[in-house]
């Protein structure tokens, strides 16, 4: 799960319309190549899951998605090694959307997140009519 500073690794689940729509705003983020990891298809080791709960800053447990309450609180009960073993059998269980930049990672909440911090959404230096206007006052 190695990422590179023009990296960035978008975990996601497919079977969520929000987070492929997700992954696609992040293929369209001008300053970073997205590598990808599917929770439905792809596999992580325990380690790789410890690494990313460090640079999450979170516990194990707190990688665990909350869907079903009864089922969570069975899950809870585990140690730290023991959540990171379920959740590389259960890799669907871990929250996504996750963005892993090279120095640090974050729970995305929206599609729309990235682009914010990629700078697409940020003030153009386009002129506008009034603008152009001002100057000719001046």
């Amino acid at each position: 799960m190695k990422v590179s500073k023009n990296e960035i690794l978008f975990i996601y689940d497919s079977s969520d319309m929000q987070q492929r729509e997700g992954l696609a705003y992040a293929k369209s983020l001008r300053h970073y190549e997205v590598k990808e990891l599917d929770v439905q298809n792809d596999s992580i080791t325990q380690l790789q899951l410890s690494n990313l709960s460090e640079k999450l800053g979170v516990t194990a447990k707190e990688l665990i998605r909350v869907d079903n309450e009864s089922h969570f609180s069975e899950v809870m009960d585990l140690d730290g090694h023991d959540m990171l073993d379920y959740l590389t059998s259960n890799l669907k269980m871990l929250k996504t959307p996750i963005v892993v930049y090279y120095d640090h990672a974050k729970f995305i909440g929206s599609q729309y997140e990235l682009m914010k911090e990629d700078g697409i959404n940020s003030v153009s230096n386009v002129q506008t009519s009034r603008t152009m206007k001002q100057r000719k006052e001046e």
